[in-house]
């Protein structure tokens, strides 16, 4: 429990430092769904960076983009999973990435884990979107450096003619 609460004490001291609660728990509310209940503690401070950089981009005539957390992905198969978050442009509907965090407590695998996470990787792979991976050591310690790793690489991905 004193993990968590330092967790959550770290998580609101970041929000603040880039004034996204209020912005993330708005998004959320219109949505229905609590911020906090289906995301991971990773998940929730990568969404509360890519908020605060979404507003930014917004303000200024930058990459704007969207981003959409547990996005839904159906397979060839008629099946679907779901991906952590799923990043794009603006007036394009197509994700250009999606991003999947590795927290090291979520993912301790038994072989049927394993299993079933390599039968998603390739679906993920099908799909022909890019997949960028972090750590949740990487997201913990430095989460603006691993957004602006996604946001630079979604902007790399623009069709021809749309760079400028």
């Amino acid at each position: 429990m004193s993990d968590n609460l330092k967790f959550e004490d770290r998580l609101i001291e970041h929000a603040d430092a880039i004034g996204a609660v209020h912005g993330a728990t708005m998004l959320a509310s219109l949505r229905g769904v609590p911020l906090y209940a289906t995301l991971t503690p990773i998940e929730r401070l990568f969404l509360l960076e890519a908020i605060d950089r979404w507003a930014s981009s917004r303000m200024h005539d930058a990459n704007k983009f969207w981003v959409t957390e547990q996005f839904r992905v159906e397979t060839e198969n008629g099946g679907a999973f779901v991906v952590d978050f799923a990043f794009g442009l603006l007036g394009e509907a197509t994700p250009k990435a999606f991003v999947e965090l590795d927290g090291h407590d979520f993912h301790k695998k038994t072989k049927e884990q394993v299993e079933r996470d390599k039968k998603r990787e390739r679906a993920i792979v099908k799909s022909g979107v890019p997949v960028l991976r972090f750590s949740g050591r990487e997201v913990w310690r430095d989460p603006y450096t691993c957004v602006n790793d996604v946001l630079e690489f979604i902007a790399k991905e623009k069709p021809e003619g749309k760079n400028g």
